[in-house]
């Protein structure tokens, strides 16, 4: 099942709801970045299948290098 979501907030609703096995996470969403809300699946599935987590953006620099 795939689906999609439009901000950062969203993203962490849905991955708390269902297990996911992969999320491709933009790292510029409104409400809550990619960053953030990884962090934040991460440490709420403590009890289950944690998910792959894919960074993925359509706009970086230098600066977003890591």
């Amino acid at each position: 099942m795939a689906k999609i979501v439009v901000t950062g907030l969203q993203a962490v609703d849905a991955a708390l709801e269902k297990d996911f096995d992969i999320i491709f996470m933009d790292i510029r969403m409104p409400e809550m970045d990619g960053i953030q809300a990884t962090k934040h699946i991460l440490l709420n599935c403590a009890n289950r299948k944690k998910p792959y987590i894919i960074a993925i953006t359509a706009f970086s620099n230098y600066h977003d290098r890591f």
